[in-house]
């Protein structure tokens, strides 16, 4: 996602107007500080779904296209029962496993592209970074969810 310098500008208000927040002090209680604008201000409630929904989604459909094409029989009947799904709005889970050259990922590649392309809402989380690094806007599932990892001796 590109944030423009006036959207950051707003994020950066927002973060100093909640720290002051506690203090019972707000920006408005500063003349000399710049205000934040409602129409900006209301975008960044929920900074994922900013980031999510601000693919274009005409380069996800070319991207997609170019997938789906070299998808195999097998990539194809799963990627058909997936979008169903989604489409159908059933709330199924899907687990694809197999061994390791099966195209796993270029399967979740497809998906992610098809549905981003339609502005719908992708989190592509993997375990490990390794795999969060190969699809599309990936990310590791304690980075994504901020889950703490206790390490241990």
């Amino acid at each position: 996602m590109i944030i423009t310098p006036d959207e950051l500008k707003e994020l950066c208000l927002k973060e100093v107007d909640e720290f002051l927040h506690p203090n019972g002090k707000s920006l408005a209680d500063f003349d000399c500080m710049p205000k934040i604008t409602t129409s900006t201000y209301d975008k960044f409630d929920n900074l994922l779904l900013v980031n999510e929904l601000s693919y274009d989604c005409e380069d996800m459909l070319a991207q997609h296209n170019q997938c789906f094409s070299s998808l195999n029989p097998e990539q194809l009947a799963a990627y058909k029962q997936i979008v169903r799904a989604v489409d159908d709005n059933v709330g199924q889970m899907f687990f694809v496993d197999c061994y390791g050259g099966t195209r796993k990922t270029y399967l979740w590649k497809s998906l992610s592209f098809c549905f981003r392309s339609e502005g719908k809402i992708v989190l592509n989380v993997a375990s490990s970074g390794i795999a969060s690094i190969l699809l599309p806007g990936g990310r590791t599932a304690h980075s994504q969810f901020a889950i703490l990892l206790d390490i241990l001796e």
